[in-house]
């Protein structure tokens, strides 16, 4: 029989497992970052990606 996990026993996992920024040590959070690129026939196009950040690069990535 499987073992009940409660919401706060998954937190505490993940907060275990997650890497570390080298030069804060907070733990690295998922961002969805979105920008524009031109084309070859100046429209605009968006490309997203998806980039780690923690607390001291969050606010270069916003644009803050």
């Amino acid at each position: 029989m499987a073992k009940v996990q409660s919401f706060s026993d998954k937190v505490a996992k993940a907060q275990k497992q997650a890497k570390k920024c080298p030069v804060c040590g907070t733990p690295l959070s998922y961002m969805k970052v979105v920008s524009p690129v031109a084309t070859e026939s100046g429209a605009f196009r968006y490309r997203t990606r998806v980039a780690r950040v923690c607390k001291c690069t969050e606010e270069e990535l916003k644009g803050m």
